[in-house]
């Protein structure tokens, strides 16, 4: 959608450095702060700490019962963070 969106604003050449540069340059935050989300997720869960457990299911009952715990959790591995296109902001999907 990004890519969508650069070349809706005028790049009407899709394969130009400049297109697929800008391209990069506005994915490369949220690509970097998905991966980062995802491997502390990961990491949080697979933890054998005896400590962590009782926190890991605290944490999974509250992400079962509210509903903004599973909108972070949904938005940070979808990657809805930072510039978000247009397309994925408009009501009218």
């Amino acid at each position: 959608m990004t890519l969508a969106e650069l070349i809706g604003d005028g790049m009407l050449d899709p394969g130009s450095d400049a297109l697929l540069t800008a391209y990069v340059q506005r994915r490369a935050p949220d690509r970097e702060q998905t991966v980062a989300f995802s491997d502390g997720l990961a990491r949080l869960t697979s933890n054998a700490t005896p400590l962590l457990r009782p926190l890991r299911s605290l944490g999974l009952v509250a992400a079962a019962q509210a509903s903004a715990v599973q909108s972070f959790l949904v938005g940070g591995a979808m990657g809805f963070r930072g510039h978000v296109p247009e397309l994925c902001r408009s009501e009218g999907r």
